[in-house]
């Protein structure tokens, strides 16, 4: 169990933190994917993966390549900030408000509309760094909805005896397709140009609005008749009582703070470090991607393993150690293979707390601190970009980064010793 709660205890008639079905103990790895709305949702969404991960590898290139500044990479992804904080905690009450499939249908619409602008801006030659940084603005305003929304409607579609293997198989569609777009995006930047990356992304959310139209009818919910802010002061109160859930989300945002940005940095590591072209940058995305997948894959076989607070411990552990090894790293095979640590143990750390939150948040409030959560995945990397993109342009890019790794250690030791239930978390 997550740790005492003054609200309701129970999701679906289930006691919280209770064993799922015994059935839930031959669960395959992929055992989600036999509900039809979650396949045709998660197939959908790494059709649409494949094009964001080229659209952030892309818009790297091209920021570094317009300002030749890791502050101004770091800049683009405090942008992408803004709105996170501005929206997100408004966007989970939203989503637990409205109709949740509705909803995704015109977040992916707008978030289309604009990679497709970013293309036609990039192929007339008239883009600049400020352009970038208001579609990035408006587009992370759309996901500030559409993560916490599309987050809350899988517990809906799975019920409680799937919800942890769909978490885990959620994590491995995104970092699964992180290696074969960012491959993608590399060949691209080579031999067909930066615009097209956008312009792929822009046609790649055609497949998720066509598999959320393919989706049968998702269960009602019963929704308080109160204010927007009634309904945000009630999801601050089930965090304040739980103590648990509040120790999750403050580590995993030092750590989004702290140590998740080294992907921002990336474009410098790639010129300045490592000396390497454009294609290294693909590989050097590519093989964070592979242990991505990796540490996804592994979540989601272990769906029923009941001692998540200790793997959230040692995967954070693991990820800081191996971020400060990348950083101190200058040969490319070497700092290839611990990217694949980084990259796996930043999704086991980031899956696990997703998947003690939806196991352990009454689904009257999953939507609420899904969005506290989203707040603190989405915003807390932009804003940790702009601090390492700033460190950076001081003592360079490695000691950022190694600045970044010996934070997350720091702050893994202290939130432990003084909330110990998160190491026992189930």
């Amino acid at each position: 169990m997550i740790g005492k709660s003054t609200q309701p205890a129970t999701v679906r008639g289930t006691a919280l933190g209770a064993a799922p079905a015994a059935s839930a103990a031959r669960q395959s790895t992929f055992a989600s994917l036999k509900i039809r709305d979650y396949r045709l949702l998660w197939w959908g969404m790494i059709v649409s993966n494949i094009g964001t991960w080229m659209q952030m590898v892309a818009q790297g290139y091209l920021v570094y390549q317009l300002t030749d500044s890791p502050f101004a990479l770091g800049l683009v992804g405090f942008v992408r900030a803004v709105p996170v904080f501005t929206f997100s905690l408004f966007a989970g009450v939203v989503a637990d408000r409205v109709d949740r499939r509705k909803l995704l249908i015109v977040t992916q619409s707008l978030a289309g509309i604009f990679a497709l602008i970013l293309g036609i801006l990039t192929s007339l030659g008239v883009i600049t760094v400020w352009m970038i940084m208001v579609l990035a603005f408006v587009s992370a305003a759309v996901a500030a909805f559409d993560n916490p929304t599309r987050q809350a409607l899988v517990p809906d579609i799975v019920g409680k005896e799937y919800i942890a293997n769909a978490v885990a198989l959620q994590s491995a569609a995104f970092n699964g397709t992180g290696i074969l777009g960012p491959s993608l995006a590399g060949l691209a930047l080579g031999f067909i140009g930066i615009a097209a990356c956008f312009y792929i992304n822009a046609i790649s959310f055609i497949a998720v609005i066509i598999a959320l139209l393919l989706m049968a009818s998702v269960p009602n919910r019963t929704v308080r008749k109160q204010t927007m802010f009634e309904n945000l002061r009630e999801g601050f109160g089930y965090v304040r009582g739980n103590r648990t859930v509040g120790a999750l989300l403050i580590l995993i945002a030092l750590v989004g703070l702290l140590g998740r940005p080294y992907s921002q940095l990336m474009p410098a590591v790639q010129r300045d470090v490592l000396h390497v072209g454009a294609t290294g940058l693909g590989m050097l995305m590519a093989f964070s991607s592979i242990g991505a997948l990796i540490g996804a894959l592994a979540i989601a076989s272990l769906s029923n393993f009941t001692h998540r607070g200790l793997l959230l411990t040692i995967s954070i552990g693991a990820f800081g150690a191996a971020l400060i090894g990348f950083a101190t790293s200058r040969s490319f095979p070497l700092s290839l293979g611990l990217l694949v640590i980084v990259g796996g143990a930043a999704t086991m750390s980031m899956s696990t707390t997703n998947m003690l939150i939806q196991l352990n948040v009454p689904t009257e409030f999953r939507g609420r601190v899904l969005s506290m959560y989203t707040m603190i995945a989405m915003g807390m990397m932009p804003l940790g970009s702009m601090i390492l993109g700033t460190v950076g342009d001081f003592t360079g890019v490695p000691m950022a980064l190694i600045f970044g790794g010996i934070g997350c250690l720091g702050s893994l030791v202290i939130i432990s010793m003084w909330v110990p239930s998160v190491r026992t978390a189930s």
